[in-house]
C-alpha cells in the first residue's frame, strides 16, 4: 500500500475504504445526507476563541472505492 489516496475514474481503481482507514484513521463524523466521511483537519483560531475550521470530506461508491474528496473551509462570522 502506498501513502497516496487515489480516486476511481474510468478504468483507474480508487483506494478502498479499508486502505483509507489504515492510512489516515477512522473518520471523525459521517454526513447522514451525503454519506461523506468527514475528517477534522484543523480548528482555526483567532486571538482567543476558534474562528473557523477545515475539514476533509471523502466520498465512496457503494463498493467502498474512493471516488471524490472536498475540503470544507469555514470562517465564523465576526
Amino acid at each position: 500500500m502506498k501513502n497516496i489516496l487515489s480516486f476511481e475514474h474510468g478504468n483507474k481503481k480508487g483506494t478502498s475504504k479499508k486502505e483509507v482507514i489504515k492510512l489516515i484513521g477512522k473518520p471523525d463524523q459521517i454526513n447522514k445526507e451525503t454519506g461523506a466521511e468527514i475528517y477534522f483537519i484543523e480548528e482555526k483560531t483567532g486571538l482567543i476563541d476558534p474562528n473557523g475550521y477545515i475539514n476533509l470530506h471523502l466520498i465512496y461508491k457503494s463498493d467502498s472505492k474512493l471516488i471524490s474528496w472536498r475540503i470544507e473551509n469555514v470562517d465564523y462570522k465576526k
